[in-house]
């Protein structure tokens, strides 16, 4: 098997993603896994994979409030990748309810609100965060906004 986390990283994305399903099949129950494969598959575009693996590591964090945080706003970024926004944002929201000064999770629910066109609830969601604390795609979403808003 893999000797350094090194040799792992020189994969492709599929390579890591087989890697993985192969892994899972011996052990189903690997919440950690059902993540790292959901993360990847979202990285590469596999949205179908993404998503199923979310559902499967949302049901395996049930006793977790941060791997069910972690589950519902992967769940979430395969919704908002497929244009399901009101999806999207129902879990980004259940998932804030689990950390509520997450600033990543503020930052996917303003995503979700520009998408659906709710540029002053964006607005307003970003202001929330601390600016140190922001991405530098938030920052770049806070001042596309800033000019919408103001």
């Amino acid at each position: 098997m893999w000797r350094s986390r090194a040799q792992l990283a020189a994969l492709d994305i599929g390579q890591q993603e087989s890697l993985l399903r192969s892994l899972l099949r011996r052990c189903p129950t690997w919440a950690f896994g059902h993540k790292i494969l959901s993360e990847l598959a979202l990285h590469g575009d596999n949205i179908p994979l993404a998503y199923s693996s979310a559902i499967i590591y949302e049901r395996l964090a049930q006793r977790s409030p941060t791997d069910r945080r972690d589950a519902l706003t992967l769940i979430g970024r395969c919704f908002l990748r497929r244009g399901e926004c009101d999806q999207a944002l129902e879990h980004f929201l259940k998932a804030r309810e689990l950390a509520p000064e997450t600033p990543q999770l503020s930052e996917e629910i303003a995503a979700a609100y520009i998408l659906k066109g709710m540029h002053a609830e964006a607005y307003a969601t970003l202001k929330t965060i601390d600016p140190a604390s922001l991405s530098a795609e938030g920052k770049a979403a806070l001042s596309f906004l800033k000019g919408k808003c103001d």
